[in-house]
């Protein structure tokens, strides 16, 4: 029960780290009347200027946030569940249904069986767990990345004339 809440837990936040890994790109209006052409130009020249100001390259970020937002969700392995728990239930039925002498002790040596499996799960688990919690943590990173090159752009084509929100 406590994994399975533990899992759900875990989804639930990669799904959401997932959609907050997007950026928000500056949107830029023309507000001197300048042409479709001029704010092409002046865009690739402010692109320019941001990148070579902060050192960082959008094209660069926007793929690294890409494979940082895809590694949030843990993977779930339903077969292996489903193993375990059938292990531990058979060593409690097999227990039950023998003869004394003979059952205990199968049961006994299918219960550590089990209880190792449970074991390797668990530290499987957190391990997983771990990786999430960094993931989270380097797409938190280059999002701040991005966002202080947006902040550059925007100071540029904000200088050029242009309304930028």
């Amino acid at each position: 029960m406590r994994y399975a809440m533990m899992m759900s837990f875990l989804i639930l936040i990669g799904s959401v780290q997932g959609l907050a890994a997007e950026v928000q790109r500056p949107i830029v209006y023309p507000k001197n009347g300048q042409t479709m052409e001029k704010q092409s130009l002046d865009a690739g020249a402010c692109r320019s200027w941001a990148m070579q100001q902060t050192g960082m390259d959008p094209a660069y970020l926007e793929g690294q946030l890409s494979v940082a937002g895809s590694q949030t969700a843990p993977k779930e392995m339903p077969i292996a569940r489903g193993a375990i728990r059938g292990v531990a239930a058979g060593a409690a039925l097999g227990g039950i249904n023998k003869s004394m002498d003979d059952g205990a002790g199968k049961g006994a040596t299918m219960g550590v069986t089990a209880g190792a499996m449970r074991g390797l799960a668990q530290r499987r688990d957190n391990a997983r767990a771990a990786q999430v919690q960094q993931s989270q943590q380097q797409v938190q990173q280059i999002q701040n990345q991005y966002s202080t090159y947006n902040r550059a752009f925007s100071a540029c084509m904000t200088g050029k004339g242009y309304s930028v929100s």
